[in-house]
């Protein structure tokens, strides 16, 4: 072959490789193409189909992530602009001085104020005939000393009076979710009969909650009444139990010291220094409702009651500065033993007209609660005591203070249906059941739903 012939023949042979290479690239773009197409022509087919479901799936997929992340950090300007809005917003009211630190008491739904902050013992009391909380006759732990309906008091309309605070309400009781809040726990009263008065009504105020009431029981089978220094009501479904322990003063009350001859009168001694003997069981409660007032009055203790602090002991000290001085003792007990729920019930106003309580005072002329605040008797001095004390404590304590909106309320007393038939003498310090201490426990419940 000439040479000449052969660079012919390689020069036709590489033009006929290069032209088949542009040809398979040529087809392979092509199919590049068609294959896009096709896809992209399927897309479009099934958004045409389902965009609606997927765009929903994906959004709500998007929000149900927005719920739980953490939100972004906003700039200075969103958080101006975000504060705004947030003022903007009705808030919820909350309770002034409920506790002994200035603390707002407890949580309440909005009334027709624009305050915003509610106090919850400025009120007033609006018939509600819903009320009573729990029947008469209906429950085994009331005193047959308050049990006026079933000692023949006739008239029923003070048993339907419900406290109203100015701009909030306060939640309805709920004896079964009391009871789940209380579930493995005991809440103990410690104080004179008129804890004991409210421990008789919130007894019976859960006992009406429960459907296997056979099963609630006083745990020494006792009967509920002033004789016994204590009791203890069980509520074995929920692992609860409701205790009272009785003290009049908080701190020891004794006989009067040696060499004192009854000549002088002298019937006791109170040693301001320490807590009351049964503080070694009020320690084993989770939330303790303490009460001291009723018997700190001048009639009952001035100049017949030595008050002794260490060894010394004395009958000058004013009674005022003395049930203050028993207060603080109290406080360094409750600041000494914390991890406890604690609560101090205000004073509980008596109401005995033309005469006290073993000099012929009455008070069963009255049937319905006062309307005019300029008509209570004066604010006692006791409570401002308690709120000097709580100020000063470490541990937060909760104020019940009942004492003004009771004032209202010459209506609710015992008066002379402390016996069948309305015999005997008056009784105008405690109060009926069902009736006003109710309250005092709804109260307890709105600060216990809070925390």
């Amino acid at each position: 072959m000439k040479v000449g012939h052969w660079h012919r023949s390689v020069a036709l042979l590489l033009g006929i490789i290069a032209t088949a290479l542009l040809f398979v690239a040529i087809s392979h773009d092509l199919r590049s193409y068609s294959i896009e197409v096709s896809t992209s022509t399927w897309v479009s087919a099934a958004d045409s189909r389902n965009a609606g479901s997927i765009a929903s799936e994906v959004v709500d997929y998007e929000a149900r992530e927005d719920e739980f992340a953490d939100p972004e950090p906003l700039d200075q300007q969103e958080q101006e602009e975000q504060g705004e809005k947030e003022e903007d917003k009705p808030e919820a009211r909350e309770i002034e001085g409920g506790d002994s630190n200035g603390a707002a008491g407890v949580g309440f739904s909005p009334g027709n104020s624009t305050n915003r902050e509610c106090n919850l013992y400025e009120g007033r009391w609006v018939r509600d005939e819903s009320y009573p909380l729990f029947q008469p006759f209906t429950c085994p732990f009331v005193d047959t000393a308050f049990r006026c309906q079933e000692n023949g008091r006739k008239d029923k309309g003070y048993l339907q009076w419900r406290w109203q605070p100015f701009g909030c309400d306060i939640p309805r009781f709920n004896a079964l979710d009391m009871l789940k809040r209380l579930r493995n726990k005991k809440l103990a009263f410690v104080g004179d009969s008129l804890g004991r008065n409210q421990w008789e009504s919130l007894v019976c105020m859960l006992y009406q909650g429960v459907s296997n009431r056979s099963n609630v029981f006083e745990a020494r089978r006792q009967q509920v009444g002033k004789a016994r220094p204590s009791y203890s009501v069980k509520f074995p479904d929920y692992k609860t139990q409701i205790d009272y322990y009785r003290t009049h003063f908080l701190v020891p009350e004794g006989r009067r010291p040696p060499g004192i001859t009854e000549r002088r009168r002298i019937k006791c001694s109170l040693q301001l220094d320490r807590v009351d003997k049964t503080g070694s069981k009020w320690k084993n409660a989770d939330i303790l409702v303490f009460n001291s007032g009723h018997w700190w009055n001048h009639g009952k203790i001035s100049k017949r009651c030595f008050f002794i602090e260490r060894s010394n002991y004395t009958l000058n000290m004013d009674v005022h500065a003395a049930y203050e001085r028993a207060i603080q003792t109290w406080a360094s007990w409750v600041d000494n033993h914390r991890g406890k729920k604690v609560f101090f019930r205000g004073f509980a106003p008596n109401h005995f007209s033309g005469g006290d309580w073993n000099t012929g005072g009455t008070c069963e002329t009255h049937i319905q609660p006062l309307d005019d605040e300029s008509k209570l008797d004066k604010y006692p001095d006791k409570v401002e005591a308690v709120e000097n004390v709580l100020s000063t404590m470490k541990t937060p304590v909760t104020f019940l203070n009942v004492t003004k909106l009771s004032l209202f309320r010459k209506d609710g007393h015992v008066a002379g249906w402390g016996k069948r038939n309305g015999s005997g003498r008056q009784d105008c310090s405690h109060w009926c059941l069902p009736g006003v201490p109710d309250t005092w426990n709804e109260l307890l419940y709105a600060s216990l739903t809070r925390s």
